[in-house]
């Protein structure tokens, strides 16, 4: 009964994995990141073991740091003193059960999402983009949330369908910054490829930049010098990991502004080419770009029949073929093919121009022929095709 239990398991989740279509680009980030990480790696530091603690957490927040000495111990055969794991522990931001249950529920709950998020289901993607834009989460005494970290040691040392310890690298060596890096480019691949994605406006990257900067955590000069000398380099530790976190969110901010700098000037280049050639093939400039195929066709008649071409005319098929290479290598690509035959019913030509005589029904079936092929250019229709009715004569 035993064997049966343990192989129903690992068939459901089997085929939970088989039904995620972005598990490969999921694999793909983390591996990526692994390199990134392999390269910054900068020896033992307390981060080779964070992400023990933090899993020891996750998994039994009600127990104190003494037991979680022993677990670490018990798990990974690492020595820890109590003390040091209590400091850790507030370093994380988990030093309490409320805290490490609130935690453990967040990055149970946003594991679930992330899971049907990499099925590609639209509500799960939209609410980790959500998650995700609120960023960097902080306490009311400017303390950070580890959200991002504990989510993906929960995935890595948890979850009993994302598990696998590969990837603790990445926590050895990344902090929160990085670590919501990871979920956001994770995010930003699916939601482009299921077209949930929203392009972030300069505007708003450069206020959320100002929002932290506002909010950057007050200076060291207003201590107070007179305290106890062990107090004080507790808050000056305190107070230097704060303003470097906030120069790692500004830097992932600044991240952001460049891509939404570099979104917004591919969107206005192509913008910029479909509005050109939109022009280029209207009837006010003689439909340039459908006459350069029909002109090219003719071209090949002639050369079939084996008919030479006046003086005057002999420049013309390289100008041609130097035309049609420009609109290809700019990326303008044609619709249909010009001259295809193919039956059709009204319904099935709704998207194109037809040039015949009206259809008597819905179950009516006319031959048709495309005369202008259509252009686009990447997403962008630029003309759509025109058929003709065909009738025999």
């Amino acid at each position: 009964m035993l064997k049966t239990n343990i192989a129903g398991k690992y068939k459901r989740l089997y085929f939970r994995r088989k039904n995620m279509k972005y598990l490969y680009t999921y694999k793909k980030i983390l591996e990526d990141s692994i390199i990134k990480a392999q390269e910054m790696d900068k020896g033992k530091t307390n981060m080779d073991y964070e992400w023990m603690l933090i899993t020891e957490a996750l998994k039994n927040p009600d127990e104190d740091p003494k037991s979680y000495q022993i677990k670490i111990k018990e798990q990974y055969d690492i020595e820890m003193d109590v003390q040091d794991i209590r400091k850790m522990l507030r370093g994380i931001n988990l030093n309490s059960p409320k805290k490490r249950k609130e935690m453990a529920q967040i990055a149970a709950e946003s594991t679930e999402i992330l899971k049907n998020m990499l099925e590609g289901d639209k509500s799960s993607i939209l609410r980790i983009g959500g998650f995700l834009d609120q960023g960097i989460v902080r306490t009311e005494d400017g303390r950070i949330k580890f959200r991002y970290k504990c989510l993906l040691t929960y995935m890595f040392n948890i979850d009993n369908v994302l598990k696998d310890t590969k990837y603790n690298t990445v926590l050895t060596v990344f902090k929160e910054v990085y670590c919501g890096n990871i979920l956001k480019k994770l995010y930003r691949n699916i939601s482009r490829k299921e077209g949930y994605y929203k392009k972030e406006d300069v505007s708003e990257v450069t206020a959320r930049i100002q929002k932290t900067i506002d909010s950057a955590p007050l200076s060291v000069v207003n201590m107070e010098i007179t305290e106890n000398k062990d107090k004080l380099i507790e808050k000056l530790k305190f107070e230097i990991s704060n303003y470097q976190n906030t120069i790692d969110i500004l830097q992932s901010m600044l991240d952001d502004l460049k891509e939404s700098i570099d979104d917004a000037g591919k969107e206005a280049e192509k913008n910029a080419v479909s509005s050109f050639f939109t022009k280029l093939n209207s009837p006010q400039y003689g439909g340039i770009l459908d006459n350069l195929l029909i002109v090219e066709n003719k071209m090949r008649e002639v050369k079939k029949i084996n008919t030479l071409l006046p003086n005057q005319l002999m420049a013309l098929p390289i100008i041609l073929k130097q035309l049609l290479r420009f609109v290809k290598d700019i990326g303008i690509t044609p619709i249909d093919t010009i001259g295809r035959s193919f039956e059709a019913s009204y319904i099935e030509i709704d998207c194109v121009n037809y040039n015949g005589q009206p259809f008597l029904d819905d179950d009516e079936v006319k031959m048709m022929e495309v005369q202008k092929c259509g252009w686009k250019y990447d997403d962008i229709v630029i003309s759509i095709p025109t058929v003709k009715e065909k009738i025999d004569i």
